[in-house]
Order: structure tokens, then sequence, then C-alpha cells
């Protein structure tokens, strides 16, 4: 089934990057030399990135995040991960960890794009789409003043991440309150997914995840 992602960069240190996707076209050949002498960085295309940057990981994109760097993942429901390289870092037991350099070789898509980041734009006080898959959605919201949020007619759950500005969830079916912190995340189930975003200190802006049925 394979396991579609995405990468939204909360924060990052100066000259932070990461590593999504190809540089240069090579084959599967090439793909397990460089493996074996550890030179599979050097094929690989990598990017600087900043807050609000976002990454859309299809199922065979190769991907690694480097040091200095926040985000929030959203993948497809698969537990599966292809390991191609460690960096040559022991794991918790002194050996090293297991790759899965064949079983990668037939998963990979060793197509280069053009360009790996998605573009999208956010508006304050509106509902802004992301990123659209058959897998996921995603959607952020920044406001600064009590924002309705309907997805019943998605038969959805819906993951909110508050990603800057503590907010309460009001929700309408039941009068329930969830206070959700910077940097908390919850997940309202689809029967009662019709429901307030209410800043609590003048603002506040959430990472919404569901998966459109419609």
């Amino acid at each position: 089934f394979g396991k579609s992602e995405m990468w939204y960069i909360i924060d990052a240190d100066p000259e932070a990057s990461l590593y999504v996707g190809f540089k240069q076209e090579i084959d599967e050949n090439e793909y397990k030399q460089r493996i074996a002498d550890g030179t599979i960085t050097d094929v690989l295309a990598r990017h600087k990135v900043h807050a609000g940057d976002v990454f859309y990981l299809p199922a065979g994109r190769v991907h690694a995040i480097c040091g200095g760097i926040l985000l929030a993942e959203v993948q497809q429901s698969s537990d599966l991960t292809y390991r191609i390289y460690d960096y040559n870092r022991p794991g918790i037991d002194g050996k090293p960890r297991e790759l899965h350099t064949d079983l990668a070789a037939k998963a990979l898509n060793f197509h280069v794009e053009k360009d790996y980041r998605t573009h999208y734009s956010i508006q304050k006080e509106c509902d802004c789409l992301v990123l659209s898959t058959p897998y996921f959605n995603v959607h952020i919201v920044d406001t600064s003043s009590p924002f309705h949020r309907n997805f019943i007619g998605n038969d959805s759950f819906v993951i909110t991440m508050c990603l800057k500005g503590d907010c309460k969830i009001h929700i309408h079916k039941t009068g329930d309150e969830i206070q959700l912190r910077e940097g908390f995340s919850c997940m309202i189930p689809a029967v009662i997914a019709d429901y307030d975003l209410i800043p609590m200190n003048g603002h506040t802006k959430v990472l919404e995840t569901f998966i459109d049925k419609r």
C-alpha cells in the first residue's frame, strides 16, 4: 500500500536543511553501489528550510530529516518504512540498524522533480488548503476570532495541532470544551466534528488533518 507523508516545518535553526528526492538521475545499480560505498547522500536533493515550509512525500520518494528542525509529520496509515542509509550509526544495542536495500530498490522513485516543495498561501481568518491527497487533506486556520469548523459531511476524524497561540475547541453537539495548548494535538471523532476554534490569547494558528471521503 505504500506510505505517503507530508512534512510541515514548525521551526528550524538558521541554515537547517533536509533531504527530499534525488538531485540527479540514477538507476537501481548505481543506488546499490552508493549505499555500499556510503555516497548515497551525494545524489540526494538537499533543501534549506524555514518555518511554514511544506514537503509532500508520496510513497517511493526518498527523504531524511537533518538536525535543527521541528516539524509535524502527517502520513498515510501504514507502519511500513524502508531504511536505506543510517550514517553508520549504531542502534541501542551497539550494532548497526537493519537496512532494507533490496526492498527499497523496488519501491524508490528515481525520477528527478524540478521542485520538491509544496507551495500554498495563507490568509488570516481563512480556512487555507495546504495539501489534498487521496490519503489525507491538510488545512491551516490562522485566526484572531472564533472560527467555525464543520467536517460532519466528510465522515472522518479530524486531527488538530495547535501551531501557535493556545486555543479552545468548543464542540457544538455536546457543549464540551477542550483547551489545546501550543504544540499539542487532539483527535476529534467524526460524529462530533462540528466545532469552534476559539483563540485564548488573541490569536491562534492550527493545522488540521482529515480524510476527505466526499
